[in-house]
């Protein structure tokens, strides 16, 4: 991603700060990979336009080009959630030092990343191709939007790129039944706060926010930082809704008018939004 600062204000560097919480699959829970949440945020980030246009098709149409790549990537891959990639645990200090040591970082992860390079920049340049599918229009998504424009009413934190972006989350990521999109958004909105930009802070940097941030959870540490925050967010979801992943709580989707159909009769999903920006403002404000 480059460093233009959008008219909103936010550059998209912010989108990679705020995208911090998703690594390993929410902060190492084991669900969406980040490879696969990175990428259908950039597919929303390059598609800004046609997502602020107003126009029906073309907000289908970024909807579908997310849709077509974690099909893609399910396709290549084998799946698009972390602990089913990597086949280990990574919140345990054994899970990190298997994954770390027996070359799955490498294998199952980073020699990945090239492949999913050259698929979004050969997707990102293709000619718009309207969808004919028909869109819902909404203006700020269906599950991580309505979450992050709360808590921005409520807390200050984001802004209207990162609303207008985190379509890329809709769905369980991608209309792909990962990450439930709700607890996701309500995710990226700790980020903006707390989250790191490994271009800012090198290896050594990354490397360290990560052993404070798992040292913070394995001890339950009451901290105002991203993993402990962040970490009982996650933590409290699981415990209410009983999983992380949409495809358990709701199902996958395959176009923005089939998630805008289901999410308009759920009470599940309404619920869900609530609970997110409410538990997450609450935090957000009692420790900054």
């Amino acid at each position: 991603m480059s460093t233009v600062v959008h008219g909103t204000g936010m550059s998209d560097l912010g989108a990679v700060k705020a995208a911090h919480p998703l690594e390993g699959g929410a902060l190492n829970r084991g669900s969406t990979c980040g490879v696969v949440s990175g990428g259908c945020l950039a597919i929303a980030l390059s598609n800004e336009d046609n997502l602020t246009s107003g126009d029906d098709e073309r907000r289908a149409e970024v909807y579908r080009q997310l849709k077509e790549y974690t099909r893609w990537f399910e396709g290549r891959f084998g799946s698009t959630l972390c602990r089913e990639r990597t086949d280990t645990s990574l919140t345990t200090i054994g899970g990190i030092a298997n994954y770390l040591f027996s070359g799955k970082a490498f294998t199952r992860c980073i020699k990945h990343a090239g492949p999913v390079a050259e698929r979004l920049v050969s997707e990102l340049g293709a000619p718009y191709r309207p969808s004919n599918q028909g869109s819902a229009s909404s203006s700020a998504g269906y599950c991580a939007g309505p979450v992050l424009r709360k808590i921005r009413e409520l807390t200050g934190v984001g802004d209207d790129l990162l609303e207008t972006i985190s379509v890329a989350l809709d769905g369980g990521v991608g209309l792909a039944g990962g990450l439930c999109g709700a607890l996701a958004g309500a995710l990226m909105a700790t980020g903006v706060v707390w989250g790191i930009d490994p271009g800012d802070v090198g290896f050594h940097g990354a490397l360290g926010s990560l052993l404070v941030g798992e040292f913070n959870t394995m001890h339950r540490l009451d901290r105002p930082e991203l993993w402990s925050v962040a970490g009982r967010v996650i933590e409290s979801f699981g415990q209410k809704f009983q999983s992380l992943e949409c495809l358990d709580i709701a199902r996958p989707f395959d176009s923005e008018q089939d998630l805008a159909d289901f999410v308009e009769r759920s009470t599940t999903c309404s619920a869900i939004i609530d609970w997110c920006a409410d538990t997450t403002s609450d935090l957000i404000m009692k420790n900054t």
